[in-house]
């Protein structure tokens, strides 16, 4: 590869170089927050249908409960909800 003789050259080269950079960081800080709350998201669901399901298998463990055979529920936290279910 020669190394380019006018100013010109020389500038098309740097800026094409600084774009491509520019983009590559761009899109990895873009990656990252995007990954960032897509598990947010997907960690909010998981807990709402956790909730959902908790009283039936509250209601099972009530039901199959002997005599002398302790259970217990866990408690559980408040959380921010960004998936709902619509009933």
């Amino acid at each position: 590869m020669r190394v380019p003789r006018s100013i010109q050259e020389r500038l098309a080269l740097l800026i094409g170089l600084a774009v491509t950079v520019l983009w590559i960081a761009a899109a990895s800080v873009t990656s990252t927050i995007l990954r960032h709350e897509m598990d947010e998201v997907f960690d909010s669901a998981q807990q709402e249908t956790a909730q959902r399901i908790l009283p039936l298998a509250v209601l099972d463990i009530i039901e199959c409960e002997e005599e002398g055979i302790g259970q217990r529920i866990a408690a559980l936290r408040a959380h921010d909800e960004l998936f709902t279910y619509m009933t």
